[in-house]
């Protein structure tokens, strides 16, 4: 179909309200006063999510917006990291941080 890429992004429980901007389309707006859960839902884990799009396909590159490293185990978080980017021939694209939203 064309598409280079496809990502997922990192939130284990999304929050409802918060006063943060965020980018849902072509600008930024405020998130406060709507559901934001609903903005972002279905909100599946990201490095399963990753690693069944890898399984379903075989070019594409696979990424993560950013994946908070904060709230895993550093090695069993690298361990399914290298395991995901090896078995899908190199594809995964990985963004890391320490989160964002409160």
């Amino acid at each position: 179909m064309g598409f280079g890429s496809i990502w997922t992004v990192d939130h284990v429980a999304p929050v409802r309200h918060t006063e943060s901007m965020y980018d849902l389309g072509p600008e930024l707006r405020p998130v406060s006063g709507e559901d934001f859960s609903l903005d972002i839902a279905p909100l599946f884990e990201c490095i399963t999510t990753m690693t069944f799009v890898a399984a379903i396909t075989t070019q594409i590159q696979i990424g993560s917006a950013v994946c908070v490293l904060p709230l895993r185990n550093p090695l069993y978080n690298a361990k399914q990291l290298a395991t995901l980017d090896a078995l899908s021939g190199g594809r995964l694209l990985l963004g890391i941080g320490a989160g964002w939203l409160s």
